[in-house]
C-alpha cells in the first residue's frame, strides 16, 4: 500500500513539473504574448477585460466563467492593460490614440494624441511600473516607407518620450528593465542600444515573444518555423517543422496557430515537443487569460479551456 502511494505521489509530482501551467503572469498590465496578439484580452481583479469584437470590439469585462458581463465604454479596444482600477488601451474609435478608464466606466481620458491621420494611433502597448511604452507612426521614411517608433509616457500623460530614432519598431517586449524588437534591445529611457544576432527581418509582431529568459521567434526564412534564442541572439534552437503564427505562451507551454494544418489551433512544450492539436478550425490573435484560451476565427472570438475542451463564443 505504501508503494502504491508513493508511486502515485511520485506520478502527481512528474505532472506537476512537466505539464503545462495554466497561464503566464502578467510583467505589468497584460502578458507579453497577449500584447503580442492585438491585447485583446487581460485579467485583472477576478476579472476579464476585453474587446467584445460580437459588438464593434467595444470594452467589456466578465468573470473568468463568462458570467456577469459589463460594457466598460462604446470604445473599440485593443492592447488592453489592466492596472489597479485602471484599464489603459488602444481607442480603435479615435484613430488608435491612447485612453485611460476606470474599470467601472469612469473618468474617461485621452493620454496621447498621435496627430496624424486615422490609423495612426499606438500599438503594442506595455504598462509598466507608472510608464507606458507604444509603438507610434512618426511619419513617412525612405522610399515612401512609415517609419513607427517606440515612445513612453507616465500614466498621468506627463513626460513623453521618444525612444528609438534609427530604428524602425513594430514590435517589442519589456524584460527586467530592458526593451527588446527584433534585432535590437535597449534600456527602458532608450538607452544602452545593443544589436542582437540573428534575431532580426522577417519577424512579424504576433511571431515575437520572450519567455523563460528566452527569445521566441518565427524564422521566415525557414518556412516560418519557430526558433528560440538567448537574448543576445546566441545559442539558437528550431523548435518545429510547421509554418506557424500567433504565437502565445502560458508558463510551461507555446500554443500557436498551425498554418500547416488549417490554422488549427496547438500547444508544445517549451522544447518543442509533445505537440497537440486542440481544435480544428482556423485560429488567430491567440490571448492567453484566466486559464483559457481566447482566438479569432471567422470574424468572431470563442474561448476554449487549456486542453481545447469547453469552446465558448465570446460575447
Amino acid at each position: 500500500m505504501k508503494k502504491t502511494i508513493a508511486l502515485l505521489l511520485a506520478c502527481v509530482l512528474c505532472l506537476s513539473l512537466t505539464a503545462c501551467r495554466t497561464e503566464a503572469t502578467p510583467y505589468g498590465g497584460n502578458t507579453n504574448g497577449n500584447i503580442a496578439n492585438g491585447g485583446l484580452v487581460a485579467a485583472a481583479n477576478g476579472r476579464i477585460y476585453y474587446s467584445n469584437v460580437s459588438d464593434g470590439g467595444k470594452l467589456y469585462s466578465m468573470k473568468p466563467d463568462g458570467s456577469s458581463k459589463k460594457k466598460i465604454c462604446e470604445d473599440s479596444a485593443s492592447y488592453i492593460n489592466v492596472m489597479g482600477n485602471k484599464i489603459y488601451y488602444s481607442n480603435g474609435s479615435d484613430k488608435g490614440n491612447l485612453y485611460v478608464i476606470n474599470i467601472d466606466g469612469t473618468d474617461r481620458q485621452k493620454l496621447y494624441d498621435n496627430g496624424f491621420f486615422p490609423g495612426a494611433g499606438v500599438s503594442f502597448i506595455h504598462m509598466v511600473s507608472d510608464r507606458i511604452y507604444f509603438i507610434t507612426y512618426d511619419g513617412p521614411g525612405p522610399i515612401d516607407r512609415p517609419i513607427y517608433a517606440l515612445y513612453s509616457i507616465k500614466a498621468d500623460s506627463t513626460d513623453p518620450q521618444k525612444l528609438t530614432n534609427a530604428f524602425a519598431v513594430w514590435c517589442f517586449d519589456v524584460v527586467d528593465g530592458r526593451i527588446y524588437f527584433p534585432g535590437y534591445s535597449m534600456k527602458t529611457d532608450g538607452t544602452d542600444p545593443q544589436k542582437l544576432s540573428g534575431v532580426g527581418g522577417g519577424v512579424n509582431g504576433n511571431d515575437f515573444t520572450i519567455a523563460g529568459g528566452r527569445v521566441y521567434f518565427c524564422n521566415s526564412s525557414d518556412g516560418n518555423s519557430l526558433y528560440v534564442r538567448d537574448f543576445d541572439g546566441g545559442n539558437p534552437q528550431k523548435l518545429n517543422d510547421v509554418s506557424i503564427d500567433f504565437v502565445n505562451i502560458a508558463n510551461g507551454c507555446i500554443y500557436y496557430s498551425n498554418g500547416s494544418d488549417g490554422e488549427s489551433l496547438y500547444s508544445m512544450k517549451m522544447d518543442g515537443s509533445s505537440q497537440q492539436k486542440l481544435n480544428n478550425e482556423p485560429s488567430a490573435s491567440i490571448n492567453i487569460a484566466g486559464g483559457r484560451i481566447y482566438y479569432m476565427s471567422g470574424g468572431a472570438m470563442y474561448s476554449v479551456k487549456m486542453d481545447g475542451s469547453g469552446r465558448q463564443a465570446v460575447t
